[in-house]
């Protein structure tokens, strides 16, 4: 994560991948994720976390910049996800994210994997 940053830096989801599954979304996070983007990057996740994904991964790698407002974005998509009993998690994070999850024991609620084939060999077998 980068100390300097703009707003032409501000964050984007981007689909990470096509695993098959209709009950899992995983999108890829760009950029920023900040107090100045947030109500934006509230609405983006809304709109592609559809009703029928009941498992969310995001992926960090490209993430350059994650403040306070930032984690709560991912708390509060956390707590969406796990309210309709699916699973949310993370990959890809840096060593300085990583830090920050540890030390206010977020790591503890939010799985934090290496890579997303890890995320997504953890994630439950899909319903019939």
């Amino acid at each position: 994560m980068s100390d300097t940053h703009t707003d032409t830096d501000a964050v984007r989801f981007v689909p990470a991948t096509d695993s098959g599954r209709t009950d899992l979304c995983v999108l890829a996070v760009v950029g920023n994720l900040e107090y100045a983007s947030a109500e934006q990057v509230r609405a983006d996740l809304q709109q592609l976390v559809q009703s029928d994904h009941r498992h969310l991964i995001l992926d960090l790698t490209r993430l350059d910049f994650l403040d306070s407002t930032g984690i709560s974005i991912l708390l509060a998509a956390r707590s969406r996800i796990v309210k309709g009993d699916g699973v949310f998690a993370l990959c890809g994070v840096n060593e300085r994210a990583a830090r920050i999850f540890k030390i206010t024991a977020l790591d503890q609620i939010i799985p934090l994997h290496p890579t997303l084939d890890q995320a997504l060999q953890s994630l439950p077998a899909p319903s019939p």
